[in-house]
Order: C-alpha cells, then sequence, then structure tokens
C-alpha cells in the first residue's frame, strides 16, 4: 500500500488544494494525526471537512497534547488512538496497524 502526503506528493507548481482532494478521493484510508497544531491549521480543517462530508473510511490520531474537550464537535464521538509524544514509530505504527486488521 502506497502512502499519500502532502509534503512529498504535491509538486511545486501543483494546485495545493486540488492535489489534496484528489489525493483523499482516491486513499482507502484517511489518517489524522490531531495535534494542537493540527486543530489551529485551515489547511488541516478543510481537509478534515472534506474527509466527514464524503464519508470516508479515517482513523484519528489524537496527540496526548490534546484535550478531548478541544476536538471539533464532528469528530468528539468517533473512537480515536491516543498518540503519546514519546511513543516510538514502532508503537504507534503498531497500534494503527491493530486498527487496520
Amino acid at each position: 500500500m502506497s502512502v499519500w502526503f502532502d509534503e512529498y506528493s504535491i509538486k511545486p507548481g501543483e494546485h495545493i488544494y486540488d492535489c489534496i482532494k484528489s489525493g483523499m478521493e482516491e486513499a482507502p484510508i484517511i489518517l489524522f494525526w490531531i495535534s494542537k497544531e493540527f486543530l489551529s491549521s485551515d489547511w488541516c480543517q478543510e481537509e478534515m471537512r472534506l474527509a466527514l462530508e464524503k464519508k470516508m473510511n479515517k482513523f484519528y490520531l489524537i496527540d496526548d497534547d490534546v484535550n478531548k474537550s478541544d476536538l471539533p464537535k464532528e469528530i468528539f464521538d468517533y473512537k480515536y488512538i491516543n498518540i503519546k509524544r514519546l511513543d516510538s514509530i514502532e508503537s504507534i505504527a503498531s497500534k494503527i496497524l491493530n486498527c487496520l486488521e
């Protein structure tokens, strides 16, 4: 399975919004890593709106710096994976893979 990640998948000169929308529409799974930075980003909020609107298969990783009360009401009731900043990449990957089985 390939990974689409905006920082690597959007080439210079391409329209950012169109590329993100296209990448999300082609993806079998959308993974949102919700952090304080995510919550303050207009781009991230737009990506989340698109995923909710299209009813895409999505997973939420909630960083330990985010209180559940800070989550947008649209995702407040979804099951999510808690991620601690000190977790190893292997531990985070294992948590994600367990959800995909």
